[in-house]
């Protein structure tokens, strides 16, 4: 609540003037109540003076920086603690953290978080990242595999496996390890469960089925295997046989299943039975659902459909070319794009996609893109219509928010990405750093379209019949904002590199 955060707020202000364990305790949980700049303001006079020795003021002061994406200045303060504190492990681990976060090598520093805390999880799955940023993703493969063999019901693990295999390219490698696991230890039911999952994002249905038959083998019956078995052929075309293993399955409010049950009922056009179930009181909060009432709007013509998607101020579009040179921060992407293969569980097909938050790393090129970035997305939320509690995208404060997440895709030729939303953003966003020189032209791809371009509201592999409502040109240097909730893709295009930038804005948490 407002007035804890305000109570908090006080009590960080008096504890300034008491002691540093008390500023220290007071500013840790003023972080929770998303008070960095508090903080910040509250310990600088410290750390220019008595608690410049103190480690716990050099620790808070990068939590600090870190929840405000200050990267660099983040990194700096926990060298800084460390130094002071050479016996702790966390705060190794948080300097480690920060450099990769910051674009910095990141691995030795990894190695030495290892030492205090050799079979942390949280620092083995930071060191293959860092490994990967560095070009070194087979050397990450062998650690994670090593450490997953020796705490086989590692979930975490097998799934950073299997995406780190994904994004190498090794997409028939990517469920090696789980299958391999799962021989030695059929019995455990989580990771089955897992390993299906994993097919499912990576988009091969035939051997999530396959898994369920595995599955049920080694375990027998359980209705989460019918609900996995029902997603796994809807998606591959069987609706039919799908809908009757659904329609014997036990209720569920989890938004996935509720999801997938949708997914088919769309797919064998009883559209009002789907919406019904979209809109359900128990499911309705799921934001993951917004999207498919946007369909079914559409396609039954319920004016409604309008109030959520047709404003025009919705979907606006800036042109930032002269805040940066864009061939140079091509090149500069380029040198990131460590993995060969489309990453699990997005969207890109045909290309390949940055590890990290892209935004939010130090290099010059990236903090004036982010500044441009800013700024656009400032004037893009001033001109939104008004406030309106019902809306995904209109309720809510507008005052307070940050980059989500932020990436680079790098698409070659047949490149395109499937339609789809952003589940953890409010507002997303492209921006076009190189470009073939026949995107946008017409006929260039094989089926006639419009090669490059970005369509919004299409779901293809849903609902093929369904037209775009709004369609976006690509332009080197051109900025697209709109809601995560709206459902988008790209066309394929025939030769040469397509490069962006994307990313999404999300509001700040804050205890309310």
């Amino acid at each position: 609540m407002k007035s804890d955060r305000r109570l908090v707020e006080r009590q960080l202000s008096e504890a300034a003037h008491q002691s540093i364990d008390s500023l220290f305790k007071t500013a840790l949980r003023a972080l929770e109540h998303d008070l960095a700049e508090q903080v910040l303001a509250a310990v600088a006079p410290l750390l220019k003076g008595q608690g410049a020795e103190d480690p716990r003021l050099w620790q808070v002061a990068g939590l600090a920086f870190r929840h405000l994406q200050d990267t660099g200045a983040a990194h700096e303060a926990f060298t800084r603690a460390y130094r002071l504190a050479p016996s702790d492990g966390l705060l190794a681990h948080s300097r480690a953290r920060t450099a990769l976060e910051a674009g910095f090598q990141s691995s030795g520093l990894y190695t030495q978080a290892l030492l205090h805390s050799p079979s942390n999880h949280e620092v083995l799955l930071g060191q293959s990242a860092a490994l990967l940023a560095e070009g070194r993703g087979n050397e990450a493969l062998h650690i994670l595999g090593r450490a997953v063999a020796a705490n086989p019901t590692w979930a975490d693990g097998h799934q950073a496996w299997a995406r780190l295999a994904s994004t190498m390219g090794l997409e028939g490698e990517r469920l090696a390890l789980l299958r391999a696991t799962l021989a030695r230890n059929p019995g455990l039911t989580s990771l089955w469960g897992l390993a299906i999952r994993i097919a499912l994002q990576a988009d091969d249905h035939e051997t999530g089925l396959e898994l369920v038959g595995h599955a049920r083998q080694a375990l027998g019956s359980h209705p989460e295997l019918d609900r996995l078995e029902a997603t796994c052929r809807s998606e591959i075309g069987d609706a039919v046989r799908a809908q009757t293993i659904f329609d014997r399955l036990p209720s569920t409010k989890t938004a996935s299943s509720v999801v997938a049950a949708v997914r088919n009922l769309i797919r064998l056009h009883r559209f009002d039975e789907a919406l019904q179930l979209a809109s359900t009181p128990s499911v309705k909060a799921h934001t993951e659902l917004w999207p498919y009432r946007a369909l079914l709007w559409r396609l039954l013509g319920d004016p409604k459909w309008e109030w959520l998607e047709g404003d025009p101020r919705l979907i606006r579009t800036w042109d930032i070319s002269s805040e940066i040179s864009m061939p140079a921060l091509a090149d500069n992407l380029r040198l990131l794009h460590v993995g060969v293969g489309s990453p699990l569980d997005q969207s890109v097909r045909g290309g390949s996609q940055t590890d990290g938050n892209l935004l939010v790393r130090t290099d010059p090129q990236i903090r004036t893109l982010r500044a441009a970035l800013i700024e656009c997305t400032r004037q893009y939320i001033s001109q939104l219509p008004p406030m309106d509690k019902r809306h995904p995208t209109l309720a809510g404060e507008r005052d307070q928010w940050q980059f989500a997440g932020s990436w680079s895709v790098r698409l070659t030729a047949k490149g395109f990405h499937i339609d789809h939303v952003h589940q953890h953003g409010w507002l997303s966003a492209v921006c076009y750093v190189a470009l073939p020189e026949q995107d946008g032209v017409i006929d260039v791809n094989e089926d006639g379209k419009l090669a490059g371009w970005l369509t919004f509201g299409e779901c293809r592999r849903l609902l093929p019949e369904i037209q775009p409502f709004h369609r976006v040109r690509p332009e080197v240097g051109k900025l697209v904002l709109f809601p995560s909730t709206t459902w988008h893709g790209t066309r394929q295009f025939a030769a040469g590199e397509r490069m962006t930038i994307a990313f999404d804005i999300g509001r700040r948490s804050r205890m309310k």
